[in-house]
């Protein structure tokens, strides 16, 4: 991977290095790991299975964590994310399976059942499907997505 420094031809001032290889840093908070993953963990644990997915714990303050994440991970968005990955490292399949008290019926939306059954019929025609970035507006791309 090579650095490249693009210049904007209608505002030359503008001009930056890409890709940058900055760090991002994220915070979380040990309770809201254990409520989403519904696990009792501590900070130890926490760490090894986020170094388990390449994430590094900088610092702990308390029961707050700052997870440095590499610039590698563009999958990394939010600290939902990496609670998400802490899930990961520490096993789905490890944790207890807790069905909920209350019991509901679900259906398929039928614009969602729709889109699924014209998908399939399309990939078994031998089409690829491609989800890119191409129809959103910068401020979508660069601002909201990091």
């Amino acid at each position: 991977m090579e650095q490249v420094k693009i210049t904007y031809e209608n505002a030359p001032e503008k001009s930056e290095i890409t890709p940058t290889m900055a760090y991002s840093d994220f915070k979380v908070e040990l309770n809201h790991i254990n409520k989403l993953l519904g696990i009792n963990v501590d900070i130890d644990k926490v760490k090894h299975c986020a170094e388990k997915m390449g994430l590094v714990m900088k610092s702990v303050t308390g029961t707050e964590m700052v997870m440095e994440v590499p610039p590698t991970r563009s999958d990394v968005l939010h600290s939902c994310d990496v609670v998400e990955d802490i899930g990961i490292g520490y096993g789905f399949n490890t944790i207890e399976k807790i069905y909920p008290t209350t019991n509901t019926v679900g259906s398929y939306q039928p614009n969602n059942k729709f889109s699924d059954l014209v998908r399939q019929e399309l990939a078994q025609a031998g089409y690829i499907e491609q989800l890119t970035f191409s129809l959103l507006s910068f401020k979508d791309n660069y601002e909201r997505m990091r």
